[in-house]
């Protein structure tokens, strides 16, 4: 028979065995000469933490790891350039802080299970506060819920700035500058890109975002040299991006269903490029509060059906020697068109392709062009929309059934123009033109 005190030891050995290993911390330099000896010597859950200085090190976080943390105590500098990668993390839920990793011959910091198996992918990266720089790529992970916070990464030679593959990405408060190649690539659903400085890239967009649900929000892009904004994906949210200077491309261009585009403003697109290209690839979606000015194409084109396109200001946009876009352009049916303004524009102001299209309360001044112009379609009405200034018809229709109702539309080299039918209610005001006044541009 067992005492009472062996029963007590037997017991407090066997609750030892089931509770946890506690969490350690390794010192760099003081308990260990080098980062990768202390990371070798950590187990899942324990911290290696640096001491500030400069280490000449290229390091990996072997599988086996889960939840480690690797913190930067200070200033301190990974000089990476005797490998390839400087940091490679193979562990999940690992969290890196702090560090600043130069010089590597390729990427600076890649999180990949196993580059050989596709399907192997990591979870839980966070990303906070680090640097990379002097590098071909910046950062590449492939993880889902990756998280980037705070960030720098910049100098870049043919690489990607940052790159993640994998669902529920987040990049917030990340710089991205002086790179060659795509400043922010996502692929993946439920991304999130927020309050990011982008810019002073030489090729590639500012963010490219392949997949579902993606938010870009409350960014700033400077000088892009193609698209700043370009997304692929069903019910994207873009709102709140400011972009100045794009040189190759449209600013900002989206594709897929029920897009969200609202309250972003972009200033100068170069090389006969618009400044915002949305097309839906089904029915709903909504482009509002957008601003673009001088646009060498058209300002804004948005096709697709069921759309509300509303509260739009375009101003100074084509004057490309090859441009024909509008500045507004809206190609589809049942849209609701309104309270969009158009100026000096350099060629039509306002343009409607498609059938059952509603239009009404918005203001166009000083088109090239016509002001309004009607490429075809049929049962379009226009309702309470202003035109004026245009040197060429104010209104310009080539639809059937096109209805005009307490429109204002004076001012213009001629007010109404009919290469179609249309219907005239005694409530537009107009003084030229008429349902019998065909185009003279």
């Amino acid at each position: 028979m067992c005492s009472p005190t062996r029963l007590t030891l037997v017991a407090l050995s066997t609750l030892a065995l089931a509770l946890p290993a506690r969490a350690e911390t390794f010192k760099v330099p003081k308990q260990h000469a080098t980062i990768q000896a202390a990371l070798d010597a950590a187990g899942p859950g324990d911290t290696v933490e640096i001491a500030p200085g400069a280490y000449a090190e290229n390091l990996v976080i072997s599988p086996g790891r889960d939840g480690l943390t690797l913190r930067a105590k200070g200033s301190v500098y990974l000089d990476a350039h005797q490998g390839d990668t400087g940091l490679w993390v193979r562990s999940h839920d690992v969290t890196i802080t702090g560090l600043s990793i130069r010089h590597a011959k390729e990427i600076g910091l890649l999180a990949e299970l196993n580059p050989a198996d596709a399907d192997a992918v990591l979870e839980g990266i966070t990303l906070d506060k680090i640097v990379v720089l002097n590098t071909v790529a910046g950062v590449r992970l492939v993880a889902h819920d990756a998280l980037l916070k705070g960030c720098r990464v910049a100098g870049l030679d043919n690489g990607i700035g940052v790159e993640v593959i994998g669902d529920r990405a987040q990049v917030t408060r990340t710089t991205v500058a002086q790179t060659e190649g795509d400043q922010v690539a996502i692929k993946g659903d439920d991304a999130v890109v927020a309050k990011c400085r982008l810019g002073d890239n030489y090729s590639g967009e500012g963010v490219s975002l392949t997949g579902d649900r993606g938010r870009i929000v409350d960014n700033e892009f400077v000088n892009i040299d193609y698209s700043a904004i370009a997304v692929n994906g069903d019910d994207a949210v873009v709102r709140g991006n400011e972009v100045l200077h794009v040189h190759g491309d449209v600013a900002i261009d989206v594709t897929g269903l029920n897009p969200t585009v609202v309250d972003n403003t972009v200033v100068f697109v170069g090389g006969g490029y618009s400044g915002f290209e949305i097309a839906s690839e089904g029915d709903g979606g909504r482009v509002e509060g957008n601003r673009i000015d001088r646009a060498t194409a058209s300002g804004i084109e948005v096709s697709g059906d069921d759309m509300t396109i509303r509260k739009n200001r375009v101003t100074q946009c084509g004057g490309w020697v090859d441009s024909s876009g509008a500045g507004l352009y809206v190609d589809g049916d049942r849209n609701l068109v309104e309270s969009n303004t158009v100026k000096r524009h350099f060629k039509d102001g306002l343009t409607i392709d498609g059938d059952d299209n509603l239009v009404v309360k918005n203001k166009v001044q000083d088109s090239l062009e016509d002001g309004i112009y009607v490429d075809s379609g049929k049962d379009n009405i226009f309702e309470h929309n202003s035109v004026s200034g245009s040197q060429a018809e104010g209104f310009d229709n080539g639809g059937t059934a096109t209805v005009l109702r307490k429109n204002k539309i004076q001012g213009n080299r001629i007010d109404i123009a009919n290469d179609g039918t249309i219907e005239i209610a005694p409530s537009n005001k107009f003084k030229t033109g008429g349902e019998d006044q065909t185009p003279e541009v």
